[in-house]
């Protein structure tokens, strides 16, 4: 009988390529290698894409996570071969509204009438409506007068503690001034229009109505919408 023919191993892979329990020689044939690849699977808990064996699933990624669904896609949008459904409508959240005025000199046809020093911010109106969760709100200030010097206040809105927006100086010619803001907002916030002043010397605001009315000068509107 003939010798054995020689086995000539050439193998290249290393044990960090191979399957975690799968054996192989590489260069000797006197030492078997075991592979140490782990098996891993993605769970739907998060994110997570680890290294390793990857067995699949046959249902896809969507049934490992069933909230991967056409449903929950935005419309047009294909997320791992799944189009999206969705398309999200608005629907009124909430209104609400509130009036004031300080009584003032209403012999000269002002109802409201409010003094203002330097660097005071002055509550005219204010509202607390309740929205619900990240509704997008719009805020409408009104103060029908004028200032009793130009250049001196200002207008101010705030929702939910922040303030969103502000007006130009307020004239000292009768006018409506009007300033709008919006915010996203949830639960009950308070939403308040104010006046603030620029100058050392201070000055006055004069809401103005018909002659000896009773009707109040200051004003704030809010309104929301929600995604539904």
């Amino acid at each position: 009988m003939g010798e054995a023919a020689e086995v000539i191993l050439t193998g290249d892979a290393v044990v960090g390529e191979v399957i975690d329990g799968k054996f192989f020689y590489k260069d000797d044939a006197e030492v078997k290698l075991e592979g140490t690849i782990p098996t891993v699977a993605i769970v739907a808990a998060n994110d997570n894409y680890p290294a390793g064996y990857h067995v699949g699933n046959v249902g896809g990624l969507d049934a490992i996570d069933t909230d991967l669904a056409s449903g929950n896609i935005k419309k047009d949008v294909v997320i791992f071969g799944k189009t999206g459904t969705l398309k999200n409508s608005l629907a009124e959240d909430t209104l609400a509204d509130a009036s004031t005025a300080t009584t003032g000199n209403t012999s000269s046809g002002y109802y409201g009438f409010v003094n203002i020093s330097l660097d005071d911010d002055i509550t005219l109106a204010t509202v607390t409506p309740t929205f619900d969760a990240s509704s997008l709100a719009v805020a409408i200030g009104f103060a029908a007068g004028l200032a009793g010097v130009a250049d001196r206040i200002k207008l101010r809105l705030y929702m939910g503690g922040v303030q969103v927006t502000e007006s130009g100086y307020v004239s000292n010619s009768y006018a409506n001034n009007i300033i709008s803001g919006t915010r996203a907002l949830s639960g009950a916030q308070v939403c308040h229009l104010t006046m603030y002043c620029y100058h050392a010397l201070g000055s006055h605001l004069k809401g103005y109505t018909t002659l000896n009315t009773t009707v109040l000068p200051w004003s704030i509107g809010v309104g929301s919408v929600k995604l539904v």
